[in-house]
């Protein structure tokens, strides 16, 4: 009766430490379960994120790489261009200066723009333009003071010509009235000797009628 207890016991010892191991396991697995599911979804999470990166990356690159070549072309656009302007400028200076009446010298120290230099620093300071217009900004202050002398020289030599018509003037008038006066004199001496041989021919006349009668 004892031992029927006892092993009654013992049994229901085995089976609740059974039922209770059957309970860990159970949970157990349902919990590693559980992580696997959450760790495959949360790595399904990363996963799409990274392949979103990786696209944004992407599409970065190829914009960065569009816009390294649109800026490389905007560069030699703009080198261009200016270059194509302030050729443009200098050649118009020197064709001005080249059809002036009085040829000039100035024309000759205007420098080549090609020489400037011309590299994406450069640009990006603005470093071309401002050498150009400085040396266009000193031609044209050459060019001022070429006419400034011009104007001087031309306003000098009129001075000098209305100078030389005025005595031109008096001694034109000067003649003119010498030569009038000579006229005059002339005609007189010239009246006064027709009065002369006028009158002798009448004396010389009336002469002859005396004697014939």
């Amino acid at each position: 009766m004892l031992k029927d207890s006892g092993r009654e016991r013992i049994n229901a010892v085995y089976g609740t430490k059974e039922q209770c191991r059957k309970e860990f396991q159970d949970e157990i697995t349902r919990l590693r379960n559980q992580f696997q599911s959450e760790k495959n979804a949360e790595l399904a999470r990363v996963q799409e994120h990274i392949r979103e990166l990786e696209d944004a990356l992407d599409h970065v690159s190829t914009e960065n790489a569009d816009a390294t070549l649109r800026q490389h072309e905007l560069f030699l656009n703009l080198e261009t261009s200016e270059k194509t302007c302030v050729r443009s400028i200098n050649d118009c200076i020197k064709k001005l200066l080249m059809a002036m009446d009085s040829p000039s010298n100035v024309y000759a120290k205007i420098s080549h723009m090609t020489s400037l230099p011309y590299d994406r620093e450069s640009i990006v300071q603005r470093l071309p333009t401002r050498n150009a217009l400085k040396s266009l900004q000193d031609t044209v202050d050459d060019i001022k003071n070429y006419i400034v002398e011009q104007k001087v020289q031309i306003e000098g030599k009129t001075k000098f010509l209305s100078k030389s018509n005025v005595l031109t003037d008096r001694t034109t008038d000067y003649s003119n009235r010498t030569s009038d006066n000579e006229n005059s004199s002339s005609g007189s001496r010239n009246g006064y000797q027709l009065a002369i041989k006028n009158s002798f021919f009448k004396d010389q006349k009336e002469n002859d009628h005396y004697f014939h009668d």
